[in-house]
């Protein structure tokens, strides 16, 4: 289970969660067209752990994984179900509180990122860009958001994350509990 997000959300949040409340979400330009805003309660499927078999049950490894992966979301308000069916939403652990909160990624392939100091809008762009996609998509996209009231910051790469990491956590975890 993921934390709650303390406080009043963030305002591109809200704008998400508005334009997906309209129906005009899904038509927004990549890679925001295909994300979906969870509902309050929701449990994003990576980390409800649905997924699993009895097989990935029966091995430790998995299950040490699982376990870290866990741990790892006690510290995390995960509100997006994001393309490739990445989880993502903020940081919240209590040695490292930002303002914006850091946005963190879980996706597909069990890896944890962290996006300090932007929006969760402004992170998913910057991964999206990562992919190596065109400039002009990147200017769409601000143009799209722009119409709806929301900057979008220039793109700038990672930074370190001060305080804890999630993906360090998670790997000092899972090293841990497969001693264990």
């Amino acid at each position: 289970m993921s934390a709650s997000i303390p406080g009043e959300p963030p305002a591109d949040l809200m704008l998400l969660r508005e334009l997906q409340s309209r129906g005009v979400l899904a038509s927004a330009p990549m890679p925001i067209g295909e994300v979906r805003v969870l509902h309050d309660g929701e449990v994003h499927e990576l980390v409800s752990q649905e997924y699993l078999t009895e097989e990935d049950r029966a091995n430790p490894d998995t299950m040490a994984n699982i376990r870290a992966v866990s741990d790892v979301m006690q510290h995390a308000a995960i509100v997006i179900d994001g393309f490739n069916g990445d989880a993502w939403g903020y940081w919240l652990h209590v040695s490292h509180p930002t303002e914006p909160p850091t946005v963190v990624k879980f996706d597909t392939e069990g890896e944890f990122m962290a996006f300090p100091g932007r929006g969760i809008v402004a992170a998913m762009i910057e991964d999206w860009a990562d992919w190596g996609e065109a400039e002009d998509e990147l200017a769409t996209f601000r143009e799209f958001l722009t119409g709806w009231g929301l900057e979008l910051p220039e793109i700038r790469g990672s930074d370190e994350v001060s305080g804890v990491d999630p993906g360090e956590l998670h790997d000092e975890l899972y090293e841990r509990y497969r001693a264990g």
